[in-house]
Formats: C-alpha cells, structure tokens, sequence
C-alpha cells in the first residue's frame, strides 16, 4: 500500500501534532522489511501529515530504488527532540 492508503494507522492519534516523528515500515527491494523515520516539523493535520509523509517516502524511494507501493505500515515515533 502507500502512504495514503496507511494513513489510517494514524488516525488513531490526536491531531493536529506537532514537531513528531514518524517511523515507516516498507518492504525493500530484496523483500525484506525495513524501516525508516522522517520529521514532521511543526504543527500539521492529518491530511497535511499524510501528505508530507507520502511526499518525503516518495523521494526515499527514488533515491533508494525501492517501490511507493511497499509500505507496511506507520506509526508514531515520538516528538522530535
């Protein structure tokens, strides 16, 4: 799935956050799952969050050849600290 399709995961959570990390898990191009973190800074609503998140994956994939459509799930990291 992408991104936006996990993004219910987070619904779960308070919104709007602020200043949060958020942990990606995607399967990677040998199959395996792996995992990876991005910032969100400053105060951001779900839809915006989701956007930002879908944004940032999608250039980790490009520069990591790895495919859009390989997230497992998101989840809340905890505040950027």
């Amino acid at each position: 799935m992408t991104v936006k399709q996990a993004k219910q995961e987070l619904q779960l959570m308070t919104w709007p956050q602020k200043d949060a990390m958020y942990n990606i898990v995607f399967v990677n191009s040998a199959g395996r799952d792996d995992e990876t973190q991005f910032d969100i800074h400053g105060e951001k609503t779900l839809e915006e969050t989701a956007e930002e998140l879908s944004s940032l994956f999608a250039d980790f994939c490009n520069e990591n050849g790895f495919t859009e459509d390989s997230v497992q799930s998101i989840y809340y990291a905890g505040p950027i600290v």
